[in-house]
């Protein structure tokens, strides 16, 4: 049996490298979960923090227990 186009469900990794951005990471992360789900997409949030001296890791931790979201 073949698939139809409204079989295939695309899959998606949002990677976001991030130094020092936590003014913006939360939203930044927000908007892609809503993207993901929007559009129906089987996808991931990756967050690598190249080692940011604020708040940044911290955000992306607190928003993994509501999104769920890798951190590196």
């Amino acid at each position: 049996m073949q698939n139809s186009e409204n079989d295939l469900k695309l899959s998606l990794s949002i990677v976001f490298p991030a130094y020092e951005e936590e003014k913006k990471i939360e939203h930044d992360i927000l908007r892609a979960s809503k993207f993901i789900e929007d559009n129906d997409i089987d996808g991931d949030i990756i967050v690598v923090d190249d080692g940011s001296r604020d708040n940044t890791f911290d955000i992306a931790t607190k928003i993994k227990d509501i999104i769920p979201t890798e951190l590196s």
